[in-house]
C-alpha cells in the first residue's frame, strides 16, 4: 500500500485501522502519543533525523545570537517538539502562541540571556 500524505492523517488513520503496519512519522508527531502508536529503533540508521536548524539573516548575526541559540537548541528535545505539538493539536488544543510562551517561561528564556 502506498500512501502519499507525508505521514498525515490518512497514514495514521491507516495504521490505527490496521490497514498498515508500519509508517514513516515525524518523531515529534501528536499522533504518536494520542493514538498509542509505538516508536520502532532504526539500527540501521535507514531513515534520516530530521533536526531543526535556526535560520539567521546575515546581517542579523551575533556570538550573543549564536549563544542564545545554542541554548535554546540544548533545551529543545524531540519529546519536548512532541509535547508541544501534542500540546496544540486536535479540536481542544492550546494556542500554538501561548503553548511557546510556556515553553520559553519554563525553560527559563523568559528574561534576557547574559552576554
Amino acid at each position: 500500500m502506498t500512501i502519499n500524505d507525508g505521514g498525515g492523517a490518512v497514514t495514521v488513520r491507516a495504521l490505527v485501522e490496521g490497514t498498515a503496519t508500519a509508517a514513516n512519522l515525524f518523531s515529534t508527531s501528536a499522533a504518536i502519543p494520542q493514538n498509542h502508536l509505538v516508536v520502532l529503533e532504526d539500527p540501521e540508521h535507514n531513515f534520516l533525523a530530521g533536526n531543526i536548524v535556526p535560520l539567521v539573516n546575515s546581517r542579523k548575526k551575533s556570538d550573543h545570537l549564536k549563544d542564545v541559540l545554542d541554548a535554546v537548541s540544548a533545551k529543545l528535545t524531540t519529546a519536548g517538539l512532541a509535547e508541544l505539538n501534542a500540546a496544540v493539536s486536535g479540536n481542544s488544543g492550546v494556542d500554538p502562541d501561548q503553548a511557546a510562551r510556556k515553553w520559553v517561561r519554563d525553560n527559563g528564556f523568559d528574561h534576557p540571556v547574559r552576554q
